[in-house]
């Protein structure tokens, strides 16, 4: 008896509180008053009525409360988390103030319970893409989300002499209709501007320049460096969909310097990153938004590891197809988790537009160690 305890205990009063608030009444791991032979709380010395709550087995008791409290509500608020959301979360963190942010921690403690946080904390995952969450991550929910996606697409539609409205509407029938966007009087318009060059930031990027890609792996094992064939983009049809590629067409994701990349493939300390060093051989013609008001809409894809249509991506993925019917290589824009740029390649020819001219393993600190030059390949 010693071990009961009701829900007036003031270790356990505030999550029956909450409870109560959501309208929550079949608790697990408890029972209720009118089903025992007890008068007076063992823990607390509380009158015990037929409506009162009694902890038979607190271990068990606090495992699924803080599982339901995650899982079924706390959860629901967080709509992406910085791993998956690189739009507003990104964006604010390197440009904004991050006070603007809401973290992990202080979602729980809007909800006054102090007592088991902790317990919460370990449990909370992003809805979105699974990661797990700790005390500071930072988070938006899912109408935040959906307002920063509004913004971005004014911005880009004005960009493009669109209205927003009209904007809204092409995307709409674009993620009914994807095969057709050209159909449309907005694809139409965007087409025909692209193709007559009556954009904004037309430029080409000269031969000589060199542009970087990596891959992560564990430091230890495998001890075998990613060879040049695996650092170029995926095979068509196995890719997920990316900011400026949809579903299975294939682009070649790069960026302007190795800090780029470390910051887009979140090492951990057991991890290394090989990098292909990508020399460009021939001048090639890329839209660069860079200085374009379309700067905040160009956050860094996942770099083809994206496996639902998202929204979001609609519109640029049609850009994209776009600029690639009309003969031009690439897009450039700025990074938003690193001090550089980013670029995504589409109809480039690899190993005559393109070489990799060698390839170095990189870990932020303290470790960057070449592996060798690599030449101008024969493949």
């Amino acid at each position: 008896m010693d071990n009961i305890y009701c829900d007036l205990c003031d270790e356990y009063h505030s999550i029956f509180n909450l409870l109560n608030s959501w309208n929550v009444y079949n608790i697990p791991n408890t029972i209720r008053g009118y089903k025992v032979d007890i008068q007076e709380c063992p823990n607390c010395g509380s009158d015990i009525t037929f409506g009162n709550y009694l902890i038979l087995d607190e271990d068990e008791f606090l495992n699924n409360i803080c599982t339901f409290i995650s899982e079924k509500i706390l959860n629901s608020e967080v709509g992406e988390c910085q791993y998956c959301n690189v739009d507003k979360i990104i964006f604010t963190q390197k440009y904004g103030d991050v006070e603007d942010l809401t973290t992990i921690g202080e979602l729980i403690d809007e909800f006054e319970i102090p007592e088991i946080k902790d317990r919460i904390i370990e449990q909370m995952v992003c809805t979105s893409c699974g990661e797990s969450l700790d005390e500071d991550s930072p988070y938006v929910t899912s109408n935040e989300v959906e307002s920063w996606y509004q913004e971005s697409v004014e911005i880009v539609v004005n960009t493009l002499d669109i209205t927003e409205e009209d904007g809204h509407e092409f995307i709409d029938y674009m993620l009914s209709n994807p095969m057709l966007s050209i159909e449309h009087d907005i694809g139409k318009k965007v087409y025909e501007k692209i193709k007559a060059h009556d954009i904004p930031g037309i430029t080409t990027i000269k031969a000589g320049e060199k542009l970087f890609r990596g891959r992560k792996r564990n430091r230890i094992e495998p001890m075998v460096p990613y060879i040049p064939q695996e650092l170029w983009n995926p095979p068509r049809g196995r890719t997920g969909q990316g900011r400026y590629n949809p579903p299975g067409i294939s682009s070649l994701y790069l960026a302007s310097n190795k800090e780029v990349i470390a910051k887009e493939l979140k090492l951990n300390e057991e991890e290394i990153i090989d990098i292909g060093e990508f020399l460009i051989l021939e001048d090639l013609l890329v839209w660069d938004t860079r200085e374009l008001d379309i700067d905040i809409f160009n956050s860094i894809p996942s770099l083809n590891n994206q496996d639902v249509l998202r929204k979001e991506y609609v519109f640029p993925n049609f850009l994209a197809q776009c600029l690639m019917a009309n003969q031009f290589k690439g897009i450039i824009y700025k990074s938003t988790r690193g001090e550089g740029d980013n670029y995504c390649f589409f109809n480039f020819k690899p190993h005559k537009e393109f070489i990799i001219e060698s390839i170095f393993q990189y870990q932020p600190s303290p470790i960057q160690q070449t592996v060798g030059s690599m030449g101008k390949l024969p493949f």
